[in-house]
């Protein structure tokens, strides 16, 4: 009878001192490393239950100022089933000694039935969770390092986009959010190393390049803008604005010989354009080889009242004799088209140069042969018709342009003798 007593004695003893016992000579006294396993390593033939042993711990997500832990998983739960702390603490700052955690700001966390959103995580910092799951017959330790420095970024990307003046950012403050009349250059690359990722919600009138489509009235567009950090997303931004309306747009064929033709002075080359006719890269020559001046109109298909007007002209040769380019009203007849305002292109012999000339207002620039010039007329408010003129993005100054009427629908083209005249990519709106 004593002889089985201290048998059971000597048995109990040895079953203390087995558990827990750790072979961490490796991490004595400092933080593991990233998603390392501390668990009990010895082994004894008569032990009947099993330790726990983690998986790597999951981060389900994170925000500003939370950290969210998924419910630890195990290879083997062990037997009998583990108690499972979670504690998260400053990297550099939270220890842990055998299944002893220290230096934490949040801890002692059962997770044993679900994860564990820490809150209160300061803006900037990294912080590690470390968890323990631990029987009777040993202990597992897992843990994982959490870099919010991403989130902290992307959620300071988030708020600088959502509350940034939408006109600057998308049109670089050079027009209204409200008359994009010009395709758009969305930035790809944000503040602090973000990555920002468009797209339409309009695909008709604008796509996530950024390239318009502008129509006989105003569009409504939306373009959403999600931010990336890491393998982080924000949620979307929603910009939304207004495609300015187009009035009018034509580009003209290289090939005029399929246009009637004739060498009377009076005679006009007329013809209508659908509302709806787009044409790209093409432009239309007249062209004199003698002493006779050609003339050409084209007529608009509807009335307008322009805010814009912009055509491209290039003559491959300036004489005395003017090249004349009028906008003008439908009941303006040839021998009135000298009383109004216009452009006309010739070499004055008074200046002894090449000229740009306003019609009834006076030379305002310097011309090329053989050189592309884009002329933009821009309205200044609606009471009068003044326009802001423009040449090749160049601004000249104020010009009066009353014929620039409700009822215009006209443009009326002169061209002189030896010398031909390209015109193109008329644009109204």
């Amino acid at each position: 009878m004593m002889n089985n007593l201290k048998k059971h004695i000597v048995f109990a003893i040895i079953m203390l001192l087995s558990v827990g016992c750790i072979d961490d000579a490796n991490n004595s006294g400092n933080t593991p490393a990233d998603d390392t396993t501390i668990e009990d390593n010895s082994s004894d033939d008569t032990i009947v239950g099993k330790r726990p042993e983690l998986k790597e711990l999951v981060i389900e997500g994170s925000t500003y100022n939370s950290i969210t832990l998924a419910r630890p998983e195990f290879v083997d739960e062990g037997d009998p089933d583990p108690i499972i702390f979670a504690y998260i603490g400053e990297e550099g700052e939270i220890d842990i000694a055998g299944a002893t955690v220290s230096n934490y700001t949040e801890g002692t966390i059962d997770v044993s039935d679900s994860g564990y959103t820490f809150t209160g995580i300061d803006n900037g910092k990294n912080y590690r969770i470390i968890v323990t799951a631990e029987n009777s017959y040993g202990y597992s330790v897992r843990q994982i390092l959490c870099p919010i420095a991403d989130q902290n970024a992307l959620d300071e990307a988030y708020e600088y986009y959502l509350n940034i003046n939408h006109a600057d950012f998308l049109t670089g403050g050079d027009i209204s959010i409200n008359k994009v009349t010009n395709s758009l250059s969305f930035p790809t690359s944000g503040i602090n190393g973000t990555t920002l990722i468009w797209e339409s919600l309009d695909e008709s009138v604008i796509t996530d390049d950024g390239i318009i489509t502008r129509y006989l009235n105003n569009a409504p567009a939306t373009m959403t803008l999600r931010i990336k950090k890491g393998s982080l997303y924000s949620q979307p931004i929603t910009y939304s604005f207004t495609v300015y309306r187009i009035l009018f747009y034509e580009s003209f064929d290289d090939d005029y010989s399929d246009w009637y033709y004739s060498t009377s002075i009076y005679d006009d080359y007329s013809f209508t354009i659908s509302d709806q006719e787009f044409i790209s890269n093409r432009s239309v020559r007249m062209t004199s080889n003698d002493d006779a001046s050609y003339e050409l109109t084209y007529t608009f298909p509807n009335k307008v009242n322009p805010e814009y007007i912009g055509f491209y002209m290039r003559v491959t040769e300036l004489t005395t004799e003017m090249n004349y380019l009028w906008f003008l009203d439908s009941t303006y007849s040839n021998t009135q088209y000298q009383n109004v305002s216009g452009i006309s292109l010739y070499y004055s012999t008074t200046f002894q140069q090449n000229v740009i000339n306003l019609w009834g207002q006076g030379v305002v620039g310097n011309y090329s042969p053989n050189v592309w010039y884009h002329f933009e007329f821009k309205r200044i408010n609606w009471i009068d018709y003044n326009f802001e003129l423009y040449i090749n993005g160049s601004y000249y100054g104020v010009y009066q342009f009353d014929n620039f009427r409700t009822s215009m629908n006209k443009i009326y083209m002169k061209v002189g003798e030896y010398t031909s005249v390209y015109f193109d990519e008329i644009l109204i709106w």
